[in-house]
């Protein structure tokens, strides 16, 4: 038998390594993602941590032989914090996932030097599952040998591993897909691979395996990670059937608006809906009685966030691990901008252009009416106004990101020309000196 050398990888997860040297090919389905929106993890398997071997797997899980100490020979595993067992020829990997547990690098995997007898090396039943519900299986999978070694011919035999899931009576395959080869590369690199499957109805529990379908020889050196299942809904999307965007706003004070709202969900799948709302984007609480596709919002008085709880079966839309979530919606409840700061009356003067202004924040601009409310528009988007007619003139503050006006607005009049005028006469008399007063008034 050759022996596997095995690369580091210091990773805080428990990730199942493997040494496959074994040599059937399967034909299967296509690997493929959820392409709509998933779940909460239903089913995670990291595989703990810690800096001794083991523990073993669980019966039933692998049908390899544990070893407790240095490096498992053909048909064995051990488990432990490190996997370069026997140093150069593997990588040196940290897990696939950002080194920032509190155990630190004490992440575990499992270590396998497959048989040359071609089969499954990995089954684990997963339960929980709800029945006539859509679910994403995923694992990380990572070829450790080194081809820059130069222990195996060029990059060494590439990995290549099918993935089944089978129904609770292991009798019924629902779905199944494999890897392609993965050749040996310089540099580890982890790869995500997925299936997509549905639930029988009146099962909740699925049986996972995993077959190699590598030549035996040199190469073909296996980890994997992160084993996970989650709810598979297709993607929804809250539009507004009044305008575009992901989110609208509502001033304060302002008319009092009741846009409806539509929750619109890729596929076929027929769907049941809960709408439910938050106030700070983070907790939320469902709307009672609000299961259609559409929504009307009542009168708010705050910024609310909606968003739709999808399922595929109603007796499934409680429960976090069987549904799925909308995109969310915005509504802004939006402050009016404050009155504009009139920059001082002015007075007529004859042919002389006279300017009205008043001073508003940077993102702001003014309208001009000819009344304090109501009245007609004379002048649109301008802190100035220029006019000939005397008389008072209003200026109405708008935000120029929202749209919304002040409550009030800010009175800047143009006033009267100045007019002087004398009555009566006067003496005036020689080599003498005459002071003239004059009053002005408006």
């Amino acid at each position: 038998m050759i022996q596997k050398k095995k690369v580091e990888i210091g990773i805080k997860r428990f990730c199942v390594l493997l040494i496959l040297l074994l040599g059937a090919k399967h034909a299967h389905g296509q690997l493929g993602f959820c392409t709509g929106s998933n779940g909460a993890p239903i089913f995670i398997e990291n595989f703990g941590s810690g800096t001794t071997y083991g523990p073993s797997l669980p019966p039933g899980v692998t049908n390899y032989t544990f070893v407790n100490s240095g490096f498992p020979n053909d048909g064995q595993y051990t488990l432990y914090n490190r996997t370069n067992l026997i140093p150069n020829s593997w990588h040196f990997s940290l897990d696939r996932t950002p080194d920032n547990e509190p155990d630190g690098n004490n992440g575990k995997c499992l270590i396998v030097n497959a048989s040359n007898t071609p089969g499954q090396f990995y089954r684990r039943i997963v339960t929980g599952l709800c029945s006539n519900t859509r679910f994403e299986f995923s694992a990380w999978l990572l070829n450790i040998y080194n081809s820059s070694s130069g222990a195996c011919s060029g990059s060494g035999i590439p990995i290549n591993v099918t993935f089944e899931i089978w129904d609770e009576t292991d009798s019924i395959l629902l779905r199944s897909g494999n890897t392609g080869n993965i050749a040996g590369t310089p540099n580890p690199i982890w790869n995500q691979f997925g299936l997509v499957f549905t639930m029988p109805a009146g099962q909740t529990s699925v049986i996972l395996k995993m077959r190699n379908n590598g030549v035996g020889g040199c190469g073909n050196d296996l980890a994997i990670d992160d084993i996970l299942f989650r709810a598979c809904g297709e993607s929804s999307t809250i539009v507004n059937t009044e305008l575009t965007g992901n989110s609208m706003s509502i001033c304060q004070n302002g008319p009092i608006l009741h846009p409806n709202l539509e929750v619109i969900t890729s596929g076929t799948i027929s769907h049941v809906y809960q709408w439910q709302q938050s106030t700070d984007n983070i907790i939320f609480t469902d709307i009672p009685n609000e299961n259609n596709s559409t929504y009307t919002i009542p009168n708010i008085t705050n910024t609310t966030y909606y968003r739709v709880k999808v399922a595929q079966d109603i007796a499934h839309l409680n429960n976090p691990f069987c549904s799925t979530f909308s995109e969310i919606y915005s509504v802004l409840f939006v402050p009016l901008p404050n009155a504009g700061t009139s920059n001082g009356d002015q007075r007529f003067c004859y042919n002389q252009e006279t300017y009205l202004s008043v001073s508003v924040q940077t993102d702001e601009t003014v309208n001009w009416y000819d009344s304090s409310t109501n009245g007609n528009l004379l002048l649109a988007n301008s802190t100035t106004f220029s006019t000939q007619t005397i008389g008072t003139y209003y200026a109405e503050t708008i935000n120029t990101l929202t749209g919304c006006s002040s409550s009030i607005r800010t009175p800047v009049s143009l006033l009267p020309p100045i007019t002087v005028t004398y009555s009566g006469s006067t003496i005036l008399c020689s080599n003498s000196n005459l002071s003239i007063f004059l009053s002005a008034t408006d």
